[in-house]
């Protein structure tokens, strides 16, 4: 992928999924924070998830906040890296894509996933976000 990798943007973005998972009963790591000012557009987050339920869980929409006004439009390209390195190109696939219509700055923005996202008991993924018509705020 051609976006730079955000330093600290690994397991600890968790707690941003804990919205996103229907039905499952998760605890939360500390919320992330750091002292990044935001990304440019088109810029990715990248994060590692573990699913410790036995029976999986779906990831149907994230919670993000962006550096936009309220009712700025844009959309998310979610990609995974289920096998291989997560450093090498080929092995991130695109999986899904989310329309989004900003919340305000620093304020929560719900992106609801297209194709929700399944992840197995104990599988580990790789999950890149790209926004685009908009920065990610951490």
């Amino acid at each position: 992928m051609h976006n730079r990798l955000l330093p600290l943007a690994s397991a600890t973005l968790f707690s941003l999924l804990a919205a996103a998972v229907s039905s499952v009963s998760v605890s939360a790591q500390s919320p992330l924070t750091t002292t990044f000012g935001g990304s440019e557009s088109g810029q990715a987050v990248y994060f590692t998830l573990t699913c410790h339920d036995p029976a999986g869980i779906t990831i149907h929409s994230f919670d993000l906040n962006f550096d936009a006004p309220l009712g700025t439009s844009g959309n998310c390209a979610i990609a995974l890296a289920c096998d291989g390195s997560p450093l090498t190109s080929i092995n991130w696939k695109n999986r899904s894509l989310s329309q989004f219509v900003a919340s305000g700055p620093g304020q929560p923005t719900a992106c609801a996933l297209q194709n929700p996202i399944p992840i197995g008991a104990n599988e580990t993924i790789q999950v890149s976000i790209v926004v685009n018509q908009a920065q990610h705020l951490f």
